[in-house]
């Protein structure tokens, strides 16, 4: 034996071991099919070779490891699930949200705040100050409910970039609702009716730990009520869904979890500055330089982000799908208005803002105005979502 190792060249007495034994079970007709026990079943010099599992070390107790441990059983201090890209850190893990602005991967997907499709591309703090709502009489494409006011908003909030993904709609509530699917994730989420887009702003501070902004007593499932496109292409574009609030209460603009924004803020948010009907001028042919309209819509969404920003740094506030807002649809008020929020009463109608890929293109106009019920799931119709930001 001596003789034959050193002509092989130098093995381990791990190895060599092994290897007696194996013979010895080979001589002994004691061979058979390998199993995971640290022997040499099938006689071929290899021990649980094939059958051995992989677990990971979860440090942070979090039930996701980093560091791979081979084995025939599961050992202390290990988890089955892999795929932990901090694991001193409890709260990264896979199947998180993404926590946005924290420059942190969360969800352990290789994308963090900005690059996340689940953040709408992170957000831009807004600071308050008076600016006219509506739009002058002499507007191309005015309609009689944009009297022009001065509005001033007294609170800084944070906007999100974008409209909010499908993407991060199926992470936070494990639905996919939208009529365009097939856009995939980093498109806007659509066919959501009010309530819905309420409850996905719960959901979201939620996921951050921010107080809920909304009280609500709701009944049925998000995301249903409407037939499924994809077995039945085209045979709906606004249905009633089948998730409808008895209440749906606001908790005041110094809540500082996620909402929607009230149609003052958004106004405010898409017009960036800007006294005309888009933000880069009043000249409706230009409308497809900023946005997904009817003459460059072709029917249907599209990626988020795609068109270049507003001078504030927010995108798709021009076109792609309607976004919702709080307040309800109504002629304004009077005279000059602070943090204008509602009417409501018994209206059963809400304002979306923005214009869309379906609509005129003079509906994509700053100051133009739509109404949908509060309870209606349409395919032009999705949500942006703001946060009141304490003052300094």
């Amino acid at each position: 034996m001596f003789l034959l190792l050193a002509a092989c060249g130098a093995r381990s007495g791990i190895d060599v071991v092994a290897h007696d034994a194996s013979l010895a079970r080979q001589d002994a007709g004691a061979c058979e099919v390998e199993r995971c026990n640290d022997v040499d079943d099938d006689c071929d010099g290899e021990v649980d070779e094939g059958v051995l599992q992989t677990f990971f070390r979860d440090v942070d107790g979090d039930g996701f490891g980093a560091e791979p441990v081979r084995g025939c059983s599961l050992p202390a201090g290990a988890v089955t699930e892999g795929g932990d890209c901090d694991d001193t850190a409890p709260d990264v893990r896979p199947g998180v949200p993404e926590i946005c602005d924290d420059a942190v991967d969360n969800e352990c997907d290789g994308a963090t705040d900005c690059d996340d499709a689940e953040c709408g591309c992170g957000g831009v703090v807004l600071e308050p100050e008076p600016y006219s709502m509506g739009s002058p009489p002499g507007e191309r494409g005015r309609e009689d409910d944009e009297v022009l006011h001065v509005v001033t908003l007294t609170r800084p909030f944070w906007v999100m970039r974008t409209e909010v993904t499908q993407g991060l709609w199926e992470r936070l509530t494990g639905t996919r609702p939208s009529y365009f699917g097939s856009c995939g994730d980093e498109c806007p989420v659509e066919s959501i009716s009010w309530f819905e887009a309420l409850e996905l702003a719960n959901r979201m501070s939620d996921a951050e730990g921010l107080p809920r902004c909304y009280d609500l007593a709701c009944t049925g499932a998000l995301g249903e009520g409407c037939p499924d496109p994809t077995e039945v292409p085209g045979t709906w574009s606004m249905c009633p869904g089948s998730f409808q609030c008895s209440r749906a209460e606001f908790r005041g603009l110094d809540c500082e979890g996620y909402r929607l924004p009230t149609e003052a803020e958004w106004e405010y948010a898409a017009r960036a500055g800007s006294r005309t009907a888009f933000p880069i001028g009043d000249d409706i042919e230009r409308v497809d330089e900023i946005g997904w309209c009817t003459s460059n819509g072709a029917g249907v969404t599209h990626p988020v982000a795609q068109k270049p920003a507003n001078p504030w740094g927010l995108h798709d506030m021009t076109g792609n799908v309607y976004e919702w807002v709080w307040d309800g649809y109504d002629e304004y008020p009077a005279g000059a208005q602070v943090d204008p929020v509602g009417p409501f009463g018994t209206r059963t109608t809400r304002v979306i803002r923005g214009g869309s890929f379906a609509f005129g293109d003079f509906a994509c106009r700053s100051a133009n105005r739509g109404a949908r019920r509060f309870d209606m799931r349409e395919n032009v119709v999705g949500l942006r979502l703001v946060r009141t930001l304490p003052a300094e």
